[in-house]
């Protein structure tokens, strides 16, 4: 035996209450009439097919069953008519919970589309704006700047119109790094400005702060900060040493 056809899957039932002259009675057979003529009165020959189920005389409750994606053109063909039987007035009510679930999910995409869109919007604005910075004549201080990436960085800088604080261990290598650096700003010609501070940032805070505030002194108030100093670790920070800290600052 074959299998039987998957009737939901490709067919809907539409369920309409007509409203007519209570006094003129109106059977199946009419029933049947009615829809045929509004769908030939609509679409002529080119109408969606289906097939009248039943028809209930007493409450005027009838039903047909089309093609799930024709059940729409039935349905606006029976809500356009409205003469029937030597053009007395007739009015087919939508009467379908089967329809109402097609309806149902038609907007569920559209709604979970507008409620998508909502989400975006609300992240969009949601944002901060990123504001473009202006690196010229701010004061920046780089630690473990005296050679390496900390010297590069301050080139950097210089290059954007920056004066540079370098801090760093060895006196030696700031002196050097500081001449170097500030004959790069002179060839820039904008009136920079390189100062040094020789600091051990493995310290004590006091020694940390007398650092910053003798480069705030020098220069003004420290607008870019670049903690430079001291040697990458690859670890996870749950399972590091507090006391490793002062290892890695060294320089």
């Amino acid at each position: 035996m074959g299998k039987a056809p998957k009737i939901e899957a490709e067919f809907a039932r539409l369920t309409v209450r007509i409203e007519l002259d209570s006094a003129i009675e109106f059977e199946q057979k009419d029933f049947e009439l009615f829809v045929q003529e509004a769908v030939r009165q609509i679409y002529g020959t080119a109408g969606p097919s289906f097939k009248v189920c039943d028809f209930d005389p007493t409450s005027r409750k009838g039903s047909l069953v089309g093609r799930g994606d024709q059940v729409l053109k039935l349905w606006s063909a029976l809500s356009i008519s409205g003469l029937f039987l030597n053009n007395k007035r007739i009015a087919a009510h939508f009467n379908s919970g089967k329809m109402a679930h097609l309806i149902f999910l038609v907007l569920i995409p559209v709604v979970l589309l507008f409620i998508f869109i909502a989400f975006l919007l609300t992240i969009f604005f949601s944002i901060p704006s990123k504001r473009p910075m202006f690196f010229y004549k701010k004061h920046a201080v780089i630690t473990g700047g005296s050679k390496g990436i900390g010297y590069q960085l301050a080139i950097g800088l210089l290059d954007r119109g920056c004066n540079v604080t370098i801090i760093a261990r060895n006196k030696e290598d700031l002196k050097k790094a500081c001449d170097e650096l500030q004959a790069h700003a002179e060839d820039l010609g904008q009136d920079q400005k390189v100062h040094w501070i020789s600091a051990d940032l493995a310290g004590t805070y006091e020694d940390v702060e007398k650092a910053i505030k003798e480069a705030e002194e020098k220069l003004g108030p420290v607008d870019i900060l670049i903690n430079n100093a001291g040697h990458s670790v690859q670890v996870f920070i749950f399972i590091f040493r507090f006391a490793e800290i002062p290892k890695m600052l060294l320089e």
